[in-house]
């Protein structure tokens, strides 16, 4: 009797459960999720995040709001940059017949016309020329506008918050309470659903096996 109550009891707490991971969750990752683990094996669920997974999420709190003020600054630079930035050089187009005419010969080893060495030579020179000349152009527009030193900072800060966010989610949940904080960091962040599936699917796993084995011990305890 003490078993089928527990099983009772666990299927309630199951469909809260779901409930509150479809809203949170896209509903393909909760598809996929409950597939691999099974509508069985979902545990009771447990109250509370971890101590430290809390710490984590501020960790990651603190790093976001610094990305979000270095967001800022790179929106205004790009901004500034793309008002001056030099337009691209057109591409010199070498003539087609001359082109497949030195190609082809170069390819069978066959001497070829001086006056068209001389002419591919020339716009390929020309062409790398315009191209340097741009990139030149492009770099001190980018220094002057900001947006290079804008463009580091945000690339640090980003490296920085993806770190701070794939801590989160490498962390083995102990509760749904702590898979409510991935899932609600995955919509702030954005994690590759690809990767989010599995890690949510693994701490299901790892909360169902914590919740069987309490369970067991419970009802060891009652019959002995």
């Amino acid at each position: 009797m003490e078993k089928f109550m527990n099983q009772h009891v666990n299927r309630r707490s199951i469909m809260g459960a779901s409930v509150g991971l479809a809203i949170a969750m896209p509903s393909a990752a909760v598809a996929a999720a409950t597939a691999e683990v099974g509508s069985a094996n979902l545990p009771t669920l447990a109250a509370g995040v971890s101590p430290e997974l809390q710490a984590l999420k501020k960790a990651f709190d603190r790093d976001f709001r610094k990305f979000e003020k270095v967001r800022e600054v790179w929106d205004a630079a790009e901004q500034a940059y793309l008002d001056i930035m030099p337009p691209r050089p057109e591409h010199i187009v070498a003539d087609f017949e001359k082109s497949l005419a030195y190609i082809a010969a170069k390819g069978r080893g066959q001497q070829i016309d001086q006056a068209d060495v001389e002419y591919i030579e020339e716009i390929t020179r020309a062409n790398k020329e315009r191209k340097e000349a741009w990139e030149a152009a492009d770099e001190a527009a980018k220094q002057q506008s900001g947006f290079a030193d804008a463009d580091a900072a945000y690339g640090r800060q980003h490296w920085l918050t993806s770190l701070a966010a794939n801590r989160i989610l490498g962390f083995k949940a102990r509760s749904f309470d702590d898979v409510k904080v991935k899932l609600q960091l995955h919509r702030k962040w954005g994690f590759d659903i690809g990767r989010l599936v599995p890690k949510i699917s693994a701490d299901i796993n790892l909360i169902a096996k914590a919740q069987r084995q309490s369970v067991s011990r419970g009802t060891t305890a009652v019959t002995a």
